[in-house]
């Protein structure tokens, strides 16, 4: 998967650019209106995953081999708190969904 996610994330991240884009109305609306500031919270908790992933990719995994306990138990605390992340996100996408879905 990480092969994948090498090309995938970089095409991901464009279009959702270009997308928060064309539905602020352009750079003033995202920063300018309460959608665009929950659009840029949920790409700054989102790059954050990213990082974190992208962390336990290169840094974590290649330790495990070497110092198994502490490693593991390193991996679980990254991994929890990817998912923390990755909740907040999907969280944030929620409420702006709700806030400012159609029927609002």
């Amino acid at each position: 998967f990480s092969r994948i996610a090498v090309y995938a994330v970089p095409l991901m991240i464009l279009a959702g650019l270009w997308l928060a884009l064309i539905i602020s109305d352009g750079p003033g609306g995202l920063f300018g209106t309460p959608y665009g500031r929950l659009l840029l919270l949920k790409t700054a908790v989102i790059t954050g995953a990213l990082a974190l992933g992208a962390y336990n990719k290169v840094r974590v995994t290649d330790q495990i081999g070497s110092r198994e306990a502490t490693s593991l138990t390193h991996l679980r605390r990254t991994l929890s708190l990817e998912l923390i992340l990755f909740v907040s996100a999907l969280v944030a996408v929620a409420a702006a969904t709700t806030v400012f879905g159609p029927h609002s």
